[in-house]
């Protein structure tokens, strides 16, 4: 965990959370884009998680050691919790085969709401208020982490 690692995390949720309030605007569901860039920033945050728990493990000395903890696992809850895509992990059918779905995409299919009823649209509103919550979690981390050491 580096404060430009979490510098770059802090610019991708507000890209993210910008394009999702963007759409959420419009009145729009969240896309596929949207909804793999939103997992792609949720990657990002696991592998951060993942460095700065090990970093506190092998000793680092954070300024607020469980503070950083405690928001560093919740930003991980906040995406999921909140904006809750539907996602199944496999393999795809071939193409052209009966039945290929043309929703998987890399193994991943994503199942974006069939209508645009006001709940789906609602989500996109939500996926934008969990970016910028997540910019403030991040910006607590940044803040809690003893640079230097």
């Amino acid at each position: 965990m580096t404060r430009p690692t979490t510098a770059v995390l802090m610019v991708a949720a507000l890209a993210v959370g910008g394009w999702v309030g963007w759409s959420a605007a419009r009145r729009q569901v969240l896309n596929r884009a949207q909804v793999l860039a939103l997992m792609g920033l949720q990657l990002a945050l696991v592998v951060q998680t993942l460095a700065s728990l090990i970093l506190l493990a092998a000793g680092h000395d954070a300024a607020e050691t469980s503070t950083h903890v405690v928001y560093a696992l919740g930003s991980l809850l906040l995406l999921p919790l909140l904006v809750g895509v539907p996602v199944r992990l496999g393999f795809p059918s071939s193409p052209g085969a009966p039945g290929a779905d043309p929703q998987f995409v890399g193994g991943i299919e994503i199942k974006p709401p069939d209508g645009a009823g006001s709940a789906d649209r609602f989500r996109a509103v939500v996926a934008a208020l969990a970016c910028v919550s997540l910019l403030v979690m991040l910006e607590r981390m940044w803040v809690t982490w003893k640079s230097g050491s």
